[in-house]
């Protein structure tokens, strides 16, 4: 089965047709997704301002960065799922989308560098290169969820 296949009969899923019908699931769900991308970025700016000397060094890392980061991982989970929820809202556009193909790619390329990033900030270690990769690929992603409504598939 193809991709365009499979977004087709995703599209007329009862599932599919009552995020379209409801009219609140899906300004809901857009709206929760750009307050944990913001949330997400913002915790990354903190953490390469940190990796830099620029914020957060007189107090102990672990005493705010441990609660950051978990609240990221959980930022992370509800992108993931209100991003699946507007995937499936409008499957036949944006499964095929070549820009929402390469913003998942960065958001697990991410996910991946800001995981490594934490273990060597919280173990003391400096990690510039990954603090200015990680927030690099937040950008990106960023203006990829912006692009993804005007490109052509």
């Amino acid at each position: 089965m193809s991709l365009e296949s499979f977004a087709s009969w995703l599209d007329e899923t009862p599932f599919s047709e009552s995020i379209k019908a409801s009219g609140v699931i899906i300004p809901l769900a857009q709206s929760l997704h750009i307050l944990c991308v913001a949330f997400v970025f913002s915790g990354a700016v903190l953490l390469v301002a940190r990796d830099f000397g620029r914020w957060g060094t007189t107090a102990p890392l672990s005493g705010w960065a441990t609660p950051l980061i978990a609240r990221q991982r959980l930022a992370l989970v509800l992108l993931v799922l209100t991003g699946s929820v507007l995937i499936v809202a409008e499957p036949t556009r944006e499964m095929v989308n070549r820009v929402l193909q390469v913003k998942v790619a960065l958001v697990v390329i991410a996910g991946v560098v800001s995981a490594r990033l934490a273990r060597r900030q919280l173990a003391g270690e400096h990690a510039r290169g990954l603090a200015i990769t990680a927030l690099g690929l937040w950008v990106g992603i960023i203006a990829a969820g912006r692009w993804i409504a005007y490109a052509a598939s």
